[in-house]
């Protein structure tokens, strides 16, 4: 039987995304080093890589930040309607607050927020490298989700 890890992304800086990742969602680092060995090369099929990669983590969610520093396959498009682009989302207390917060970040590229029904009340801000994290407070409990998924 398996069990979740985490989610890794690569991304073009793992400085710029960790202070990202700090300030907007208030992920913790545990981890952030640099790495080239034989047997990474062999996994990812990439020799002569070489990686400085972070974890961070936000209640039992792990996130894993991959920045190629060398031996890296180039930048595609992401946007939330491409097959292979991720987005990311957080349920936050207050959907409002969390939108004056992160929309006082200069930086920070945003949409307003969104009613997408009665529970739903949801907006997205996007990472340094344009992925899309969705920070969404639910109203009352969806069909499906117990308080234990939130």
């Amino acid at each position: 039987m398996a069990d979740f890890f985490h989610v890794g992304l690569c991304v073009s800086s793992v400085e710029r995304s960790l202070k990202f990742y700090e300030r907007v969602l208030g992920m913790e680092v545990i981890k952030d080093q640099e790495l080239k060995s034989a047997e990474f090369d062999e996994l990812t099929a990439n020799p002569g890589s070489r990686i400085r990669f972070a974890y961070l983590r936000l209640g039992s969610f792990i996130l894993q930040l991959v920045e190629y520093t060398s031996g890296g396959g180039g930048t595609l498009p992401v946007a939330h309607n491409r097959v292979g682009s991720p987005h990311l989302s957080f349920f936050v207390d207050d959907v409002d607050a969390a939108y004056e917060r992160v929309t006082a970040l200069p930086e920070v590229r945003h949409h307003k927020i969104v009613d997408l029904n009665a529970q739903m009340r949801t907006f997205y801000v996007f990472d340094p490298d344009g992925v899309p994290v969705e920070l969404m407070q639910l109203v009352g409990s969806l069909p499906g989700l117990t308080d234990k998924d939130r």
